[in-house]
């Protein structure tokens, strides 16, 4: 059996070598193998993004009960509140917790232009930022956000993580 995996690449070439009586199947193989480098180009930024948003949603909806939180929230009588949206409202027994996902530099500074928006004109709240990955966004960005932010979890994959934090917040 031979799988792409095998495939190698010399002066710009894509090949795989079979024994002869393995050649329609090599050459299936590498067929699919160029079908699969072509489906990667679909994979574009926005793509990458609705991913991320699906990931945190399903992990807030499996961390927080679905009447303890709301999703695109506005904060109620706030100036241009709809200009300031909030990923997630989430209910706590004292201030409200407002997180907010992040999967790269664009992102980082939009959020960090809404907490501050939110802090100069919003009811006391918690921040709390969960990243795609820390290391995806540049660190003069990361710096003003976490000096925004009153919590951050450096990983969407770091879940036990982001669940003790959500639970420390919800009973502060």
């Amino acid at each position: 059996v031979y799988t792409l995996a095998r495939a190698k690449i010399a002066d710009g070439e894509l090949f795989l070598e079979v024994p002869a009586d393995g050649l329609i199947h090599g050459l299936f193989l590498l067929g699919q193998g160029c079908i699969r480098i072509e489906d990667m180009g679909l994979w574009s930024r926005s793509r990458v993004e609705n991913a991320f948003s699906d990931d945190l949603r399903k992990l807030i909806r499996k961390l927080v009960p679905a009447d303890e939180f709301i999703e695109n929230y506005e904060v109620p009588g706030m100036l241009d509140a709809a200009t300031y949206p909030i990923d997630y409202f989430i209910r706590t027994s004292g201030k409200p917790l407002y997180l907010f996902g992040v999967q790269n530099r664009d992102r980082a500074r939009l959020v960090t232009i809404i907490l501050q928006y939110l802090t100069a004109h919003a009811p006391a709240f918690d921040s709390m930022v969960v990243y795609s990955e820390l290391s995806d966004v540049p660190e003069t960005d990361t710096r003003r956000l976490i000096s925004a932010a009153n919590d951050i979890v450096p990983s969407i994959h770091d879940e036990a993580s982001l669940e003790q934090k959500i639970k420390h917040r919800r009973v502060a």
